[in-house]
């Protein structure tokens, strides 16, 4: 018996919204610290360029630059996606029945910091049953071996992409990036 799962917002309005939403909460953020794009660059270690393309939505908002972003807000991920602004977006995931006690795998005991990749691949195998990476792949209509690349650490996923992962395995994204931690930038940059 094949598992089902919600269709993710495939067409191109749909994604459009979602990039939107997070490019809007991202100069939020920064009007709320009172920054220029100049000074956020320069926080983030972006170009000043990029981050304006972002902030309109003209640039695509992969998951490495968005922690940059938090990093220079000094906001987690998980704070980041539990913002009301982004609740929509969990719309469908639902918290589902509560999880019997589980024991982490290693990567996750680690104080601060795991990879996207492994966070996936640990919701995928223990809330789907040990869904094969087809499987999750066919869910969200992309190739098998992206997915594998992904979790392996050595493709950069958007954050859309990241937010139709979470939605097809029926999960909220705050619990996808529970155990992702941003380091604390060292300050004494030259």
């Amino acid at each position: 018996m094949a598992a089902s799962c919600p269709a993710p917002p495939e067409s191109a309005r749909g994604v459009r919204e979602v990039e939107r939403r997070l490019a809007s909460l991202l100069r939020t953020l920064r009007d709320e610290r009172k920054w220029t794009r100049d000074e956020l660059a320069r926080r983030a270690d972006l170009n000043r360029d990029h981050v304006g393309a972002v902030e309109r939505g003209e640039a695509t908002l992969t998951f490495d630059v968005l922690l940059r972003f938090l990093q220079a807000f000094d906001l987690q991920p998980s704070a980041f996606f539990r913002r009301e602004e982004l609740s929509v977006l969990r719309e469908g995931s639902g918290p589902g029945p509560r999880p019997r006690k589980r024991r982490f795998p290693e990567h996750a005991q680690r104080p601060y910091t795991t990879t996207l990749g492994a966070a996936l691949n640990y919701e995928r195998e223990l809330r789907k049953k040990h869904w094969s990476q087809e499987t999750l792949a066919a869910a969200v209509g992309i190739p098998r071996a992206r997915l594998s690349r992904i979790e392996n650490g050595t493709a950069r996923p958007s954050v859309v992409l990241v937010l139709q992962l979470a939605q097809a395995m029926k999960i909220d994204p705050v619990k996808l990036f529970f155990f992702i931690r941003v380091r604390a930038r060292r300050r004494n940059r030259g």
